[in-house]
C-alpha cells in the first residue's frame, strides 16, 4: 500500500520533531482507517529510522528500551 510505503520512506528533513511526529501519526491513522493498523511499536521504529543522525542518542536509547511504548 501507498501509505505504508511512505511511512517506512519518510525523513524529517528540515520539520522539526513535533512535525514529523504529526505527519507519521497522520499516515498511521490513514493506514487505520483504511483497515490495516499499524501498531505504535511500529510507528515509533518508522519515526526513528527518519530522524536523522543528529538523533542517534535519543534513538539508541528509545530502541534499547524494554517495556512498551506508546505514542
Amino acid at each position: 500500500m501507498q501509505i505504508r510505503s511512505q511511512i517506512q520512506s519518510a525523513k524529517k528533513g528540515s520539520l522539526s520533531i513535533y512535525d514529523h511526529v504529526l505527519k507519521m501519526k497522520s499516515f498511521a491513522e490513514s493506514l487505520s482507517a483504511a483497515g490495516q493498523p499499524m501498531s505504535d511499536r511500529d510507528l515509533l521504529m518508522n519515526i526513528l529510522e527518519g530522524v536523522g543522525s543528529e538523533f542517534d542518542v535519543v534513538v539508541v536509547t528509545i530502541t534499547a528500551l524494554q517495556s512498551t511504548i506508546s505514542i
